[in-house]
This record gives structure tokens, C-alpha cells and sequence, in this order.
């Protein structure tokens, strides 16, 4: 990865050296010190926004988006290119409410926990707001179809 400057405004989002009357209030650090910062620590919302905005995330392989952004609770990357991310890591496909429960993604990416049958995944989701449709496949007439 090319390192890359940023500067954090010390009271906003907007990244800038100065303020209005021309005081340095900014502090200098590389995206890629942001990055290794996002293993071990939580990023504040301006660091979040700041990788979100600069597409690094983008030059990085899809596991280590995966176990780079799941310790992360504010999205640094369009959650769609998460998703792909986790999916592709664990190798099989993960509905959008597990993601509600982080910790045990996180606990499976790192291979703390076996993955999920798919009863343990619907009882994540609360009773109450459970729906499971069965539709079943109509019989034909094999004569209905004689003309095609």
C-alpha cells in the first residue's frame, strides 16, 4: 500500500490544517497508521469516515477487509463489499441479521466457534418476527405442456 497523509480536524470531520484564523488544530498520521489502529482499538467516527472517503479498504483482500472491518462497529466500507467479504472468508453464504451478532461472526472468522446450522441462525431472529413460508411446487399436467 502507498502511504498516504491525512489530517484529523481536532473538532470536526472535515479534513484541514487550519482553522479560520489560521491555527494549526490538526493532527498528521497516515492512513495506514488509522489501519493498524482499527485492529486493536475502536476508530472514532472522523478515522471511520476518513478510510470510508479514501477507498484504501478497496487495495486490501477480501478476508483481511473481513476480519479488519467485523472489529469495527462503524462501517469503514459500503456494507455490500463487508458482506461479499465475510461470506467469501467463511466460504458459505451469511444472512444480513447475523451481522447483528458481531461477536460471534467475529469468534467464526477466527476459529473460536463452528459455523451455524441453520436452525441456530433463525433462532437469532426474535419469535415474534419470525416468518417461514413453505411453498410447495404445483403438479403439472403433462399434457398441458404438449404444445410447446
Amino acid at each position: 500500500m502507498n502511504m498516504k497523509w491525512i489530517v484529523i480536524n481536532a473538532v470536526g470531520l472535515t479534513p484541514r490544517t487550519t482553522n479560520p484564523s489560521g491555527m494549526r488544530v490538526g493532527i498528521e498520521m497516515s492512513l495506514q497508521t488509522i489501519l493498524e489502529k482499527g485492529y486493536s482499538k475502536e476508530l472514532t467516527k472522523a478515522e471511520a469516515i476518513l478510510l470510508y472517503d479514501s477507498k484504501i479498504l478497496y487495495e486490501m483482500s477480501l478476508e483481511q477487509i473481513a476480519h479488519f472491518q467485523i472489529r469495527q462497529p462503524r462501517l469503514c466500507i459500503e456494507f455490500e463489499r463487508f458482506h461479499e467479504a465475510v461470506e467469501k472468508t467463511l466460504g458459505h453464504p451469511v444472512f444480513s441479521h447475523e451481522f447483528a451478532f458481531a461477536q460471534r461472526l467475529k469468534d467464526e472468522l477466527n476459529h473460536k466457534v463452528p459455523r451455524p446450522s441453520i436452525e441456530e441462525i433463525f433462532n437469532l431472529i426474535p419469535k415474534e418476527k419470525l416468518i417461514i413460508v413453505e411453498i410447495k411446487a404445483e403438479e403439472t399436467d403433462e399434457n398441458e405442456h404438449s404444445n410447446i
